[in-house]
């Protein structure tokens, strides 16, 4: 499926519904997997809600930082879309801020003996309450 030359706002063109398609697919099969954990592996609610809320927590913040990154520093002088994508300053304190965030639920569960299961959410939520914040400054931007 190659969804590279189409524009958003063209909600006619059958590129834009197959990587909906796609996109909706995908969600139907994390839903479907999040259930069968819940009933099949007898998970209990905190678990299920960890299953399910921390990763999308995690996406979205990543995202977001992304995003955040690529507006406060853009860079249009590049000769390969590759350069642009991969090895841009922005995708690498993307990454680095991810690998970061990824890493404190670990090192408070390693020094200070924090269960986990009550660990990540808190975290969860706070990497929520970072990313409305950084989407409210980069939507009263004037730029880009």
């Amino acid at each position: 499926m190659d969804i590279t030359n189409f524009s958003s706002k063209d909600k006619d063109h059958p590129k834009c519904e197959d990587s909906f398609d796609a996109y909706t697919a995908l969600y139907r099969v994390h839903v479907f997997d999040s259930y069968f954990f819940l009933f099949k592996v007898e998970m209990e609610r905190m678990q299920f809600f960890n299953l399910v809320f921390v990763p999308v927590c995690y996406s979205v913040f990543i995202t977001i930082v992304g995003i955040f990154f690529n507006k406060k520093y853009p860079n249009y002088d590049w000769d390969n879309e590759m350069i642009i994508v991969k090895q841009s300053l922005p995708v690498i304190v993307t990454a680095l801020v991810g690998f970061i965030f990824l890493m404190i639920p670990i090192f408070l569960n390693w020094i200070f003996h924090l269960q986990m299961i009550y660990v990540l959410p808190i975290i969860s939520m706070g990497l929520v309450v970072m990313s409305l914040m950084m989407y409210r400054k980069m939507s009263q931007s004037n730029f880009i």
